[in-house]
């Protein structure tokens, strides 16, 4: 079992899609290139504020919609799948529920997570 290496682009949005654009090229190949390595995860963490949800994209999965013609990541597909980020909101922020959890859900999946369990 390796050490795990997590590294991750947060953004947050408004609406109910994460559109490309909204992710600039030097961020999207240096997660590329950073998920080539044996060991290391990485992708983008969203936060859908509207909504108060927050998932996480391998960026292999990202290049794949996007190859498939896909304008960027909906609320609806991350919530099919998606790597959720469980918390609770107090007021204003948030407290994440599990993040050791969460991170081992990332790993366990693999480079990313094809389907809901």
């Amino acid at each position: 079992k390796l050490p795990y290496l997590y590294y991750f682009e947060l953004k947050s949005y408004k609406g109910k899609k994460l559109y490309w654009s909204s992710i600039r090229d030097n961020q999207w190949n240096g997660l590329m290139e950073k998920s080539k390595i044996e060991g290391v995860h990485a992708g983008i963490l969203i936060q859908f504020y509207e909504h108060d949800k927050h998932f996480f994209v391998a960026i292999e999965q990202c290049q794949q919609l996007k190859d498939s013609g896909e304008k960027g990541i909906s609320l609806d597909w991350c919530e099919e799948h998606a790597i959720e980020l469980v918390g609770t909101k107090k007021r204003t922020r948030f407290s994440y529920d599990d993040v050791y959890k969460f991170l081992s859900d990332i790993a366990r999946d693999g480079k990313w997570k094809t389907s809901k369990e």
